[in-house]
């Protein structure tokens, strides 16, 4: 009798495992979303943030009209709702990567085969110390790339690991045209990335992929901004005498 009820509980943890578990972690991401519409109102802050949706919809240039440490693509941490398809893009991409962000941390604590607690454990500390959307693309790109050092390299999964390397490249180059500290912060991210590749005697083709991808990415969707290539430099100059 004992044996059997022992089994029947590890069937309910598993199960509990697969389903409960899960539909916890879909709570919390619905749980922790950040209000959809934001309107445009008086005071400092908003100003400032309408001035920026109004300089990309005017195409200004940044490093030359403008003088930030914010990239063109700040609207997109914004969803003011000033133009209707720039409040579509934020909206999108702040869902994007905030349940991919949940995502990352739930199927993270899968492969380290995390007991059901630690589950139950992490819940509160997602819904009360939530990172802000600054880091969550920082987090999210560090777990896909430990994922990537800890798989296989034969040619059965070369596709799939290019495929984690173009978009960890893509993503730390779209939220790098964002905010000036994301830009650096995606820097050190690659180095960190570059160093554990030699560590783990992993191929310097992988390296330079994610190096090259990144830094082909950035110009390709800072020209896509409606940006001109000859201020890039100056905007990451001016943005860094004036952190």
């Amino acid at each position: 009798m004992g044996i059997e009820k022992d089994c029947r509980l590890n069937e309910i943890i598993l199960k509990m495992k697969k389903f409960v578990l899960p539909l916890f972690f879909i709570i919390v991401s619905v749980w922790t979303l950040s209000w959809p519409v934001m309107l445009p109102s008086a005071g400092l802050d908003p100003s400032w943030i309408v001035g920026i949706h109004w300089a990309f919809l005017e195409n200004l240039q940044f490093g030359k009209d403008i003088l930030l440490n914010f990239g063109p693509l700040v609207f997109l941490w914004y969803p003011y709702l000033i133009d209707y398809n720039l409040w579509s893009l934020s909206l999108f991409f702040s869902l994007f990567i905030h349940f991919l962000f949940i995502g990352s941390i739930f199927l993270l604590l899968k492969k380290f085969s995390a007991k059901w607690y630690h589950y139950i454990a992490l819940i509160p500390i997602l819904v009360f110390a939530n990172p802000s959307l600054d880091y969550k693309s920082i987090i999210i790109s560090l777990i896909f790339l430990y994922n990537f050092l800890n798989s296989n390299s034969n040619s059965k999964l070369i596709w799939k690991n290019i495929g984690v390397l173009t978009f960890v490249g893509l993503l730390l180059s779209i939220t790098s045209l964002i905010k000036f500290h994301i830009f650096m912060m995606s820097i050190l991210t690659i180095l960190l990335f570059i160093m554990a590749s030699m560590l783990t005697k992993r191929s310097w083709w992988d390296s330079i992929y994610l190096l090259s991808i990144y830094f082909i990415s950035l110009i390709f969707v800072w020209s896509l901004a409606g940006q001109s290539v000859s201020n890039f430099v100056p905007f990451l100059y001016l943005s860094l005498i004036h952190i």
